[in-house]
């Protein structure tokens, strides 16, 4: 897992990563224990308003370029808003003049962010030039100032975000063929992007697509849900499960297959779905699935970390059973590089 060598020439001088190194050649080297949260293969960034921000590379792609994140403690989440460094300051400082609220602290706080996205420019030896500050405005698109997607696109026409900001837009306008176009563009850049293949889901649903829409919503439901992927997560194994076998009775997906078995009820003692994601998983790795069990995996980390203690202790997921798992998928995967890694 490299950063971009233009990037990690100069990554110490504008504050380095949080958790990790990385030498001129970009190979990110990770301290002991580190690089887990929000997800394997995260870091941060100490640069930029400290360490909300870093990047990530999306799983089995370990050899490609990061793409960039947010990172939202509040919401346990992770938000892709640009493809690239050089595009994240260009839209960071595109946006920093609008005051959307007319309140001189929000404009200085504006201002600050502006000259830091320059500042760090300079460091990276990033050329801002040609780059022009937006109009104020009273609507605001998600994370970004501006009032449309379609103003920032042209700075980073592959920011999974942007992209699927403006296929919900088209899509609102009617036009399914451009809204499906713009989600797989940003499914192209970040496949595990939850929020996005959530969209894909509505979209197919829509056109009556019924095998396509089965498959996005087992891509869905299998993924990490830190990309968007909670939000509509009772909704869609809902539709799965109203699906009838006759409609898809080729499919030997392990989840399909077992999808009557899952039940996401929470704070009871016991939901033996726990043991049903077990072999969910142990059957992805049977058929040579191992990206997928990668993923289904930690989705069900993820559910186990919703639960006390006594329920994880009472089903055997312990931090360290997990990770020696997540180890054996990787390799099966052929992953390198990302944490966790042998101690």
């Amino acid at each position: 897992m490299k950063i971009p060598p233009h990037i990690a020439r100069n990554i110490k001088k504008a504050g380095g990563l949080n958790g990790a190194k990385c030498g001129e050649d970009g190979e990110v080297r990770w301290d002991q224990g580190r690089g887990l949260y929000p997800l394997p293969g995260f870091v941060p960034w100490w640069f930029f308003h400290e360490d909300s921000f870093g990047y990530y590379w999306p799983l089995g792609r370990e050899t490609g370029d990061p793409v960039v994140c947010f990172i939202n403690d509040e919401h346990y989440g992770l938000l892709p808003i640009a493809s690239s460094m050089e595009a994240f300051l260009k839209m960071h400082y595109a946006s920093s003049g609008v005051d959307w609220n007319d309140d001189p602290d929000d404009a200085e706080e504006m201002d600050l962010w502006g000259a830091r996205a320059m500042e760090c420019a300079r460091d990276f030896e990033l050329d801002l030039q040609g780059v022009q500050k937006l109009p104020a405005t009273l609507k605001e698109i998600e994370y970004w100032h501006a009032s449309s997607p379609e103003d920032l696109l042209p700075l980073d026409p592959r920011s999974p975000h942007l992209l699927l900001l403006s296929a919900r837009q088209i899509l609102g306008e009617g036009d399914l063929t451009g809204a499906e176009a713009n989600v797989r563009r940003a499914l192209d850049v970040l496949p595990e992007y939850c929020a996005a293949t959530f969209a894909l889901i509505q979209i197919l649903r829509r056109q009556a697509r019924t095998r396509e829409s089965i498959d996005a919503m087992l891509e869905f439901l299998t993924s990490p849900g830190v990309f968007g992927g909670w939000q509509g997560y009772d909704t869609c194994l809902g539709w799965l499960q109203r699906m009838r076998d006759k409609e898809y009775p080729e499919c030997d997906d392990p989840y399909w297959l077992r999808r009557n078995e899952i039940s996401l009820t929470t704070g009871v003692k016991r939901n033996d779905t726990f043991l049903v994601y077990y072999e969910i998983i142990d059957a992805y790795r049977a058929q040579g699935r191992h990206l997928r069990a990668v993923k289904m995996r930690i989705r069900t980390n993820e559910l186990f970390s919703g639960e006390t203690v006594s329920f994880r202790d009472r089903y055997g997921w312990t931090e360290g059973r997990f990770l020696a798992g997540l180890r054996e998928d990787f390799d099966l995967a052929g992953i390198r590089g990302r944490p966790p890694q042998p101690q």
